[in-house]
């Protein structure tokens, strides 16, 4: 797997340019970085301008401070109780949405002395159901965590469950986290920092992106965005529909043959019998699987709208991926390309005139580009380019 860290540096200088200055930016780099690699990705990111780096758990924030202590990590999820005191110890910036949080970061820096007081945002649910304190509790909820001396409120933020400026649930959403800012503000409550903006809501819902909007409600608030899967060159069609053109940060994906095997008609190719060959072929077998690599795709079976089975590139030419994908290995009907035992294969990206994309692939197997890309991330050796 090859990583372009110089892409993605540029893709993030293109979303500050867009969105301004006097925006700040959290960037997302949970799942292992978008399975590129936290570490990496995290430094990339933060030497190019980043002013807050995001993640889902615990371990990963660990891992970030671990190898520089000085790059502020917010956690975007509730922790657990038990991993409260590894961000405490970790000066991560804490999300919370319920009182026994609030307790538990009190009482553990109260008994281990430590200070300054730790950073939390909180999160309210504005719709999405899943985290997040109910809106109607916020400002009460807040005025409690004010009072409390280990404890500094450095953000207020909430996430869309769909987030177009065409979309009513998402205007609904937007219109009650912005009530409860305003009440925030009629009760005097000031929070540094304010964020509601994912990667969809950057690219399609001007309003979140826009400070004055804010700033009319809590002059001294700092607008935040928090783009993921823009960074890393995904939400292909949304792309296609803005000025903010992104390249993907994964350039490549490849492997080799690992073995050739002459078949003739009637033959079969891998687990169920599901591949018959029509005709005599050579089969190549690729060891990449869902396995040890992560590549979950549906082959043989159509599939959906009758679309092309999943293919790869050898020699700059498209071969069709035939059998069930296994958990180590598959096969490809070479269809008369003539290929050795250890020429390349390209998974994903450019061979020639020829490219095969991740977004191609998850098209055609019903996925999402960051679940592939993660479950390829996890388990690939990764080469990292500039």
């Amino acid at each position: 797997m090859e990583v372009d860290l110089g892409q993605l540096k540029d893709n993030f200088r293109k979303v500050r340019s867009f969105v301004g200055k006097d925006i700040g930016i959290i960037s997302v780099v949970k799942c292992d970085g978008y399975g590129l690699g936290l570490v990496p990705v995290s430094q990339t990111l933060y030497k190019a301008g980043s002013e807050k780096i995001g993640v889902s758990t615990s371990s990963e924030a660990v891992k970030i401070k671990k190898e520089n202590k000085n790059i502020p990590v917010v956690t975007l999820y509730p922790p657990l109780k038990w991993e409260i005191p590894t961000l405490i110890q970790a000066n991560a910036e804490i999300t919370v949405d319920d009182i026994k949080d609030i307790e538990a970061i009190r009482k553990i820096s109260h008994n281990n002395k430590i200070y300054p007081p730790r950073k939390i945002h909180v999160m309210v649910d504005t719709g999405m159901n899943r985290y997040g304190i109910p809106p109607q509790e916020a400002v009460d909820f807040i005025k409690s965590a004010t009072k409390i001396p280990q404890i500094k409120i450095e953000g207020i933020f909430s996430h869309f469950s769909t987030a177009t400026r065409s979309d009513k649930f998402a205007v609904s959403q937007f219109a009650i986290f912005m009530e409860v800012i305003k009440r925030l503000a009629e009760n005097g409550i000031e929070i540094p920092t304010i964020h509601i903006a994912n990667s969809a809501a950057v690219m399609s819902f001007p309003d979140t992106i826009n400070p004055r909007i804010f700033r009319n409600i809590m002059p001294s608030a700092r607008l935040f965005i928090r783009p993921g899967g823009i960074l890393y060159g995904l939400y292909g069609d949304l792309n296609k529909k803005t000025e903010l053109k992104m390249n993907p940060v994964l350039r490549r994906v490849v492997s080799h043959i690992a073995h050739i095997a002459e078949i003739e008609a009637g033959e079969i190719v891998g687990y169920g019998r599901r591949w018959v060959s029509q005709e005599e072929t050579q089969i190549a077998t690729v060891p990449v699987g869902f396995g040890d690599d992560g590549y979950l795709i549906r082959t043989t079976e159509p599939a959906p709208l009758d679309k092309e089975p999943t293919q790869v590139l050898i020699h700059g030419k498209r071969c069709k991926i035939v059998g069930l994908v296994a958990s180590s290995g598959f096969g490809v009907d070479l269809e008369g390309i003539h290929a050795k035992k250890g020429d390349e294969v390209v998974l994903i990206g450019k061979d020639g005139n020829e490219e095969i994309t991740l977004d191609e692939i998850t098209d055609r197997n019903s996925l999402i580009s960051m679940q592939l890309l993660t479950l390829l991330g996890a388990r690939m050796e990764r080469v990292y380019v500039h």
